[in-house]
């Protein structure tokens, strides 16, 4: 029972030396940049259904510009979706309407104001192609049960020598 002491330790020891490597090798995050860029467009959802709506916000417009809203696709007409204006800062924010009649794809969708265009890419889905979410990752259960009972056994066998130890003092 002495021996299993140090073979605990060692177990623990490897156990840590790993998680440090793992820690060390992982990518790192992803952060925004800095300074942040001086022009951008999002929109609310990137994969919207035809006849849906989006939400487009973006900055670095000229204050109070007109921001022209357009989606455009390869080897397709590009449609006007609307305009807004810039507020004092450049920045803006609307709802478009996805026409009806858009095929699904991918597109770009286009902020244009004065001489400033950004875009940002949209996915046109029809309705009975969304469907529900896939699966992704693994299934982990099977590992955090053995991880518990390993863990379990190894509280019994500390708390059983111990135990132990204090009957031959």
């Amino acid at each position: 029972m002495r021996r299993l002491g140090p073979a605990i330790a060692s177990i623990g020891v490897a156990f840590a030396i790993t998680l440090l490597g793992l820690m060390a090798t992982a990518p790192a995050s992803f952060g925004q940049a800095y300074p942040p860029p001086a022009t951008g467009v999002g929109v609310s959802a990137s994969i919207v259904s035809p006849g849906g709506s989006v939400t487009v916000t973006g900055h670095g417009c000229p204050a109070s510009s007109t921001v022209d809203i357009t989606l455009t696709a390869p080897a397709q007409a590009t449609v006007s979706l609307g305009s807004t204006t810039a507020d004092t800062t450049g920045a803006f924010s609307t709802t478009v309407t996805i026409p009806s009649d858009t095929r699904p794809g991918t597109y770009q969708l286009v902020a244009t104001c004065e001489s400033v265009s950004m875009s940002t890419q949209l996915i046109v889905r029809s309705a009975a192609a969304q469907g529900p979410l896939p699966t992704t990752g693994a299934d982990v259960s099977g590992y955090l049960i053995g991880a518990l009972i390993l863990i379990g056994g190894g509280t019994f066998v500390v708390l059983a020598s111990r135990k132990r130890r204090r009957r031959v003092s």
